[in-house]
């Protein structure tokens, strides 16, 4: 069991027009850690995407495949 401690909101978000190289390659992800100011290998992402896990796995991050249509998905 893992216990997360998630803020309402993010003060980062990315978008595809900040990358140079988008998603499978990891700059999104590895921007986001910079601007968080958090350690790549800190950092859970919650991908709906075989690009977004491609990506992830490049960056060096821990991540969790959520299905685009689950009702909790928003």
């Amino acid at each position: 069991c893992v216990s997360l401690t998630v803020p309402a909101t993010v003060p980062v978000v990315i978008c595809a027009e900040d990358v140079k190289i988008g998603k499978p390659h990891p700059e999104p992800f590895l921007m986001a850690a910079e601007q968080l100011n958090v350690k790549p290998d800190r950092c859970l992402v919650f991908e709906d995407a075989d690009f977004g896990v491609q990506a992830a796995k490049a960056a060096g991050m821990d991540w969790i495949r959520i299905k685009a249509d689950d009702p909790g998905v928003v």
